[in-house]
C-alpha cells in the first residue's frame, strides 16, 4: 500500500520460468506511478488517494514467440491520518469527565489511540479515543494525543495533536452568612465564591427590599426600606457549573 505524496517503491517483481531476460509492463496504476520494464519496480509518489487494481505482465526472451504472465494485484493509496477533533473539554476536580470518542481520518481503520500528560485520574480508550475518569488534582494539563493507524506493511502511519485542558476545583461559596442590616442605612456585603472558571456570574432571590446583588462581582448593595428577617438565596455560577 501507499501514502499520497509520499515516495513509493515496491521493490524488484519477481517471476520465474520462460527465457531471461524479462520486459515488465503494468495497467491500473495510480496516478503518479510508474513501472520499471526491466525490473519491475513500481515507484514513483501517489498523488490521489483510493484503491487500484495493478495488472502486470511479464515477458520474457523465448523465440520466435514472447511467452508471458500476468499477475493481479490490490492496492490502497491512503491520505496521511489526522486528527479532527479540534479541542477537549475542561473539567472539574472529582466530577466524572468524558470527551467522548475523538475523531481522525486517513489511513487505515481500526484506529489506535494512546496519549501523555493526562490529568491525575483520566486514561484514555485505546479504540475510541474517549478520555474519560475522575479527575483528582486541579491545574492546567498538555495532552498529546497519539493516533496509530493498521496500514501495512508495517510502520503503521501515526499523528499526534496536543490539547490545553484545565482541570478547575469544584465551585463553592465559601460565605458562611450575611450581617444585619438597617432601614434606611447603606447595606454593603460581598459574598466570595472557591473554585470553578472566572468569570463568576452571581444572582440572589429573597433579597430585602432595597438590596440588589451586582452580578460580577456577588457583593450586595443598597438601602433597606423594610425591616424583618429574610432568607436570601444566592446563586454563583461559572462557566461549567452553579452552586446555589
Amino acid at each position: 500500500n501507499g501514502v499520497v505524496n509520499s515516495a513509493y517503491n515496491s521493490g524488484p517483481l519477481v517471476a520465474t520460468g520462460g527465457t531471461l531476460a524479462y520486459a515488465w509492463t503494468a495497467t491500473g496504476l495510480p496516478t503518479g506511478l510508474s513501472i520499471a520494464s526491466a525490473t519491475g519496480a513500481i515507484t514513483g509518489t501517489p498523488t490521489v488517494a483510493g484503491a487500484a487494481s495493478i495488472v502486470v505482465t511479464v515477458t520474457d526472451a523465448t523465440t520466435p514467440t514472447h511467452l508471458s504472465a500476468t499477475g493481479t494485484f490490490p492496492v490502497t493509496i491512503v491520505v496521511q491520518p489526522t486528527i479532527t477533533t479540534s479541542a477537549l473539554p475542561n473539567g472539574v476536580v472529582n466530577s466524572a469527565y468524558n470527551s467522548g470518542p475523538l475523531v481522525a481520518t486517513g489511513g487505515i481503520t481500526p484506529y489506535t489511540w494512546t496519549a501523555t500528560g493526562l490529568p491525575v485520574g483520566l486514561s484514555i480508550d485505546s479504540n475510541s479515543g474517549a478520555i474519560t475518569g475522575t479527575p483528582t488534582v486541579a491545574g492546567p494539563a498538555s495532552i498529546v494525543v497519539t493516533v496509530t493507524d493498521s496500514f501495512s506493511p508495517t510502520p503503521h502511519l501515526s499523528v499526534t495533536k496536543p490539547f490545553s485542558v484545565t482541570i478547575v476545583a469544584g465551585l463553592a461559596i465559601t460565605t458562611t452568612s450575611l450581617p444585619g442590616g438597617q432601614v434606611g442605612t447603606a447595606y454593603n456585603q460581598t459574598v466570595a465564591a472557591s473554585g470553578g472558571t472566572q468569570p463568576l456570574h452571581w444572582s440572589a432571590t429573597g433579597l430585602p427590599a432595597g438590596l440588589t446583588i451586582n452580578i460580577g462581582t456577588g457583593a450586595i448593595t443598597g438601602t433597606p426600606t423594610s425591616g424583618g428577617t429574610s432568607s436570601a438565596n444566592v446563586t454563583v455560577t461559572d462557566s461549567s457549573s452553579t452552586v446555589q
